[in-house]
């Protein structure tokens, strides 16, 4: 949550925890995850946000796994 503040974004508690949980706390997705999210956010994380940067998550490691 810090980090998204010096960015210059606010998100909630909830959807911080949404982020970690999504990927069951692995850290570098977590990192990857929250990142996504971050940049498909204007201001304040809401859940187009969260998915949007989800999906761009999903996006970037699914060759990875093929």
């Amino acid at each position: 949550m810090g980090r998204f503040a010096v960015a210059g974004r606010t998100i909630t508690e909830e959807l911080a925890m949404k982020i970690c949980t999504t990927v069951d706390c692995y850290s570098a997705y977590v990192q990857q995850l929250a990142w996504n999210v971050l940049a498909m956010s204007d201001g304040t994380v809401d859940e187009t946000a969260f998915n949007d940067g989800l999906d761009a998550t999903l996006a970037q490691v699914s060759p990875l796994f093929v």
